[in-house]
């Protein structure tokens, strides 16, 4: 008869169990704190993308804002010349020159806001990867002041137009001003506007003054007098609506832009 000898296996201590438990707590943890700083990388790496981004989109705006303050610019002044022509007593040469302004005189234009990185940040919840408070702060009020002020000031404008709009076809006949030529598209800076294209009577002086004449016989000379006085009436106050409306909120936007710009660069070492 056989006797089986059965091996006994020793017990292992608790500081082995505790060691394994130890170096499986550390792979574990350590697997978390590498998972936790690719996140913070790349969200480190998102934010920076974005505020190249909104530099981008700010120094766009920028540009936008100055070309529209020289284009308004252009505008009061052609507003003054055509005061100071219809200014009595107006004379045919007067009169043609002032048809010759209101023909090319393109007075109403849209600032167009550069809001895709604003967007974006919205939409994506970006706004909560923007470490910097001062920048996320600056960014929403920049949106907030075009949103708000910028975007209202030109809907005001855009009803002074439209009234001036009514007054022109009171002293002036479109009939005449489609003779002398035809809008297409232009450029300003690098926009897409409206141009006035000259036809080859826009120099026929001849011509033009007599068709004017023929128009002016069909009103009294009293009713033309206070045509005149009334549209140059108008024209003064778009003048004054030009730097209370647009101009102003230009000024503001583009300082507001400038300083956010700088911001953006001093805090995220970017150019």
């Amino acid at each position: 008869m056989e006797v089986h000898h059965h091996g006994h296996t020793a017990r292992k201590k608790w500081t082995h169990y505790f060691w394994e438990f130890l170096m499986l707590f550390l792979a574990v943890f350590c697997g978390f704190l590498a998972e936790n700083q690719r996140e913070h990388m790349v969200e480190h790496n998102r934010e920076k993308e974005f505020m190249n981004s909104m530099l981008e989109d700010l120094r766009t705006d920028s540009i936008k804002l100055t070309l529209m303050m020289g284009f308004f610019e252009t505008v009061k002044s052609k507003y003054d010349s055509v005061n100071i022509l219809l200014a009595p007593p107006v004379t045919a040469t007067a009169l043609l020159g002032a048809y010759r302004i209101i023909a090319e005189l393109d007075d109403i234009a849209n600032f167009n806001y550069t809001n895709r990185t604003v967007s974006q940040l919205k939409n994506a919840g970006g706004f909560r990867i923007i470490r910097k408070q001062e920048v996320a702060s600056g960014i929403a009020d920049y949106d907030a002041f075009v949103i708000n002020n910028f975007s209202h000031g030109q809907d005001d404008y855009q009803l002074f137009f439209h009234e001036l709009e009514k007054l022109k076809r009171t002293v002036f006949d479109y009939e005449i001003i489609n003779k002398m030529g035809r809008w297409g598209v232009g450029k300003l800076g690098s926009m897409d506007v409206s141009q006035f294209i000259r036809s080859p009577e826009w120099d026929n002086d001849s011509l033009l003054v007599s068709m004017i004449s023929a128009y002016q016989k069909n009103y009294r000379s009293e009713a033309r007098t206070e045509a005149y006085s009334k549209l140059r009436n108008e024209l003064a106050g778009n003048i004054r609506m030009i730097d209370y409306g647009p101009n102003y909120g230009f000024v503001v936007l583009i300082n507001k832009a400038s300083a956010l710009i700088e911001l953006i660069r001093k805090q995220y070492h970017l150019q």
